[in-house]
């Protein structure tokens, strides 16, 4: 349980504009260790960066390349580097692992709630909701999992954010998760 909270972000307490919640249950109950990873990072302007994947498998092999992919996008993040670039040395990071069985799928967004507005990629993840009046999938362009090859066509998709709304982000473990009896 130690190495589990010590693997997983701590969200910003506190945002000018945005509550943010989250929720992680290891799809491995035995050492409760899965390849599901997230983090959030507050950019100037008060704007905020989000990424949430998937590494392939489970155990503490996906998850210490979950918290390596992690640790390596808030590092591309703070350094300021452009979508682009991230999302291939993110890339590059999974094919170093050299194993073709291992891939993860990750989903990145930059959100300007002053301006309204969010850009998300997608790179083989399931697509976020916007939910405002109803939940509305996110449309945006998706691609391939990350370590599946060494360069795809990544594609930012741009989001007007509605008066009122909320982002649902999550992994395939929602949808495709067994229901436990407890």
């Amino acid at each position: 349980a130690t190495l589990t909270a010590s693997l997983l972000p701590r969200l910003p307490d506190t945002h000018a504009d945005l509550e943010l919640i989250s929720l992680y249950r290891p799809g491995e109950r035995r050492l409760s260790l899965g390849g599901d990873f997230m983090d959030a990072v507050p950019l100037p302007g008060d704007k905020l960066a989000v990424i949430i994947g998937d590494v392939a498998g489970h155990g503490p092999a996906a998850a210490a390349l979950g918290a390596s992919l992690r640790a390596s996008w808030r590092s591309l993040i703070l350094a300021g580097v452009p979508s682009d670039q991230l999302i291939a040395t993110l890339n590059s990071l999974v094919l170093l692992e050299q194993q073709p069985e291992i891939y993860a799928t990750a989903c990145l967004g930059w959100i300007d709630p002053r301006e309204g507005r969010a850009t998300l990629l997608s790179a083989g993840h399931p697509k976020p909701f916007l939910i405002a009046h109803t939940p509305t999938r996110i449309e945006v362009a998706s691609s391939l999992p990350l370590g599946v090859l060494e360069t795809a066509d990544w594609q930012p998709g741009r989001v007007t954010l509605p008066r009122r709304w909320s982002l649902f982000f999550y992994t395939d473990g929602l949808t495709e998760g067994n229901a436990w009896p407890t």
